[in-house]
């Protein structure tokens, strides 16, 4: 999208009827291009055209000058800014995402500017010699669409959802070409993740396995919720596509099976009744254990929380332990050929979302939903429980005081079976987005002939961004507002921090990082090291993993007259990292069990030396 001036500003005002303003003149300094538009009353604007890291950028600016003796006439709450933008793009072909409703987003194969559907966005492109990318962009305040065009203009509407805005300063698009889609998308997004502050998605570091979650249904059926005649309320999965109506007629044979297994434990299973393709379910009330285990949680009840919780581990266990468990090839084909203990129990058939979030309990009864990833092939039960744990346990900051009630370890999970479990869990998302095609990976089927799409999340990441956010406290305590970032490049940070004055305590944030860091350096600035702690575990020289989703590094004391901290960090590949903290937790258990026994020795050699009549005799000379 090369530089024009060819610009028109339509605005709609609370008062005033749509305002066109259009260009005066330009000022071109060789970095950016201002295009001056004409003042209309009381509003100023201008566009910009940028151009950084091989992404072109439009921004505009604007403000309504107030007037503290009239009435506010400020910007309407409804698309209040329509910016008609003249470009040389010709594209053969384009891929509009449009926005179906509020959380989906459809294609559309077009071939002209003109037939981009409201709501846009964000447009793919085929040109002659390589590929675009186009992204409205959202800012501070406003959001960017794109509506439909006219030969060479580009329309965008912004708006802010709310009135009353007088002043406006943000970017309206970003737009990259490319010799493939998939580096004009990378520039375009790493772009608008730095204006932002955030990384892109495959930068984020989650825990393993929600790396490989996807949308389990794809879009492939859809739930509704209607009320028979005699009020009584029922779920509705209707497939929307063909390859979803056997996933949806299983539900009831599996409901079927597990109504049988569960009656021992007195668990019902939500009832399913398939009529065609359709599968309808009750409407159950009540709250789910997850809830239940919240609550008691937050009233400090965590002994309770405990028993409730192993409750029904123990009958995950009891329903689950018939036979001992034998790979199948149906298993491997799941949850590969990984390497198990030789004393596991399973049963014929198996349900692996039998976690807290998909029980519910109301006054009655208890019941099992979301049953669909249920296997007719044996998993072990342990695995089973290890996902009831993780789900509940690992997934919310707030349950992180319950770690050191060691339920892993209670449900008979050792360190080095969670390594095999991570690795099933891994491969089970695998199958899943194998069996399933997921909308990134959809291009190539939806567009035949239309735009030849790479698919851009199955390169390997080009560069690894993080952010440290560094906290100071020089008396106001740590806040947002005395922080600054940093980004890590590529896996690393260097860097010297000039303290602010006053500075009495530092706070060291990684963030949402892996859960393995490495200490190169923390100096001051005269080399000598600086004192700290963390929240993680040193697994070796400088080397940390943090279990949970926050890590920090404190700095309790800043010596006075310092002036400024230097760091030196590395992120460290997480698998090897973990694997390096369970081999250190399980060092730690076996010397304290070891140093448990021998106190119990020395304890016992004591008692049976004050028990002797020479012990005796000396404690009675004593007493003299």
């Amino acid at each position: 999208m090369q530089r024009k001036n060819n610009i028109v500003l339509r605005l709609h005002r609370q008062r005033k009827p749509e305002q066109v303003l259009l260009p005066l003149f330009r000022e071109d300094n060789g970095e950016a291009l201002r295009v001056i538009l004409e003042k209309q009353d009381n509003v100023t604007a201008e566009f910009i055209y940028r151009t950084e890291k091989k992404v072109r950028s439009g921004w505009l600016k604007l403000e309504i000058e107030q007037d503290g003796c009239r009435r506010s006439d400020n910007l309407e709450e409804e698309l209040p800014v329509i910016l008609e933008v003249e470009t040389d793009i010709r594209p053969e072909a384009m891929t509009a995402m449009y926005l179906l409703n509020d959380w989906w987003t459809r294609p559309a194969f077009i071939n002209d500017f003109s037939e981009i559907p409201e709501l846009t966005q964000a447009i793919y492109g085929k040109l002659r010699n390589g590929y675009f990318f186009l992204l409205p962009m959202p800012g501070k305040q406003f959001k960017t669409q794109v509506k439909p065009g006219r030969e060479n203009t580009l329309i965008f509407g912004m708006s802010a959802c709310k009135g009353g805005i007088s002043k406006l300063d943000e970017p309206v698009y970003a737009y990259a070409e490319a010799d493939s889609l998939q580096e004009a998308v990378h520039a375009c997004m790493a772009w608008a993740a730095e204006y932002h502050g955030i990384r892109l998605k495959e930068e984020r570091n989650m825990p393993e396995m929600l790396k490989y979650l996807g949308w389990c249904s794809w879009d492939a059926f859809y739930t509704e919720i209607s009320e028979a005649t005699d009020g009584q309320l029922t779920v509705k999965k209707v497939p929307s596509q063909k390859k979803a109506a056997a996933h949806v007629r299983n539900l009831g044979t599996i409901c079927e099976e597990l109504t049988g297994m569960y009656k021992e434990e007195e668990i019902e299973v939500n009832r399913c009744r398939i009529k065609g393709d359709c599968a309808q379910l009750e409407y159950l009330t009540g709250i789910t254990l997850e809830d239940k285990l919240d609550h008691l949680l937050e009233e400090g009840r965590t002994e309770e929380l405990e028993k409730l919780f192993f409750s029904y581990i123990q009958k995950v266990k009891n329903i689950h332990e018939k036979k001992p468990f034998e790979k199948t090839p149906e298993f491997v084909r799941v949850f590969g050929n990984v390497n198990l203990r030789s004393d596991l129990k399973c049963t014929e058939i198996s349900n692996i979302d039998f976690v807290p979030a998909n029980i519910i309990l109301s006054e009655n009864k208890v019941s099992v939903i979301d049953y669909e990833w249920t296997f007719a092939f044996p998993v072990p039960s342990q695995f089973l429980v290890y996902r009831m744990i993780f789900y509940y346990l690992e997934l919310n900051d707030k349950r992180g005081i319950l770690k050191e009630r060691d339920f892993y370890e209670k449900a008979g999970i050792l360190p080095e079976d969670i390594e095999v479990y991570v690795e099933m869990e891994h491969n089970f998302q695998q199958y899943i987005l194998g069996e399933h095609t997921a909308m990134r990976n959809m291009y190539a089927q939806i567009s035949p002939g239309r735009v030849e799409v790479e698919d851009y999340y199955r390169e390997k990441k080009q560069e690894s961004l993080e952010m440290l956010q560094i906290f100071w406290d020089n008396g106001k305590s740590f806040n947002e507002a005395d922080s600054v970032r940093y980004l890590f490049r590529n896996g690393k940070i260097q860097t010297e921090f000039e303290l602010p004055e006053n500075t009495t305590m530092l706070r060291l944030d990684p963030g949402e990082m892996s859960k393995g860091l490495k200490i190169v350096k923390l100096t001051w600035e005269d080399e000598s090291q600086v004192k700290f702690h963390t929240d993680g575990c040193e697994v070796s020289s400088g080397e940390f993993y943090f279990g949970g989703d926050d890590p920090q590094i404190i700095v309790d004391s800043v010596p006075e007259n310092r002036k400024s901290i230097k760091i030196e960090m590395e992120i460290l590949d997480r698998k090897t990292t973990e694997k390096k903290f369970w081999k250190v937790y399980a060092e730690q258990k076996r010397a304290m069990e070891q140093m448990s026994q021998e106190l119990a020795q020395k304890k016992a050699l004591v008692d049976q030396v004050e028990g002797s009549k020479a012990w005796k005799v000396y404690r009675a000379i004593k007493r003299v």
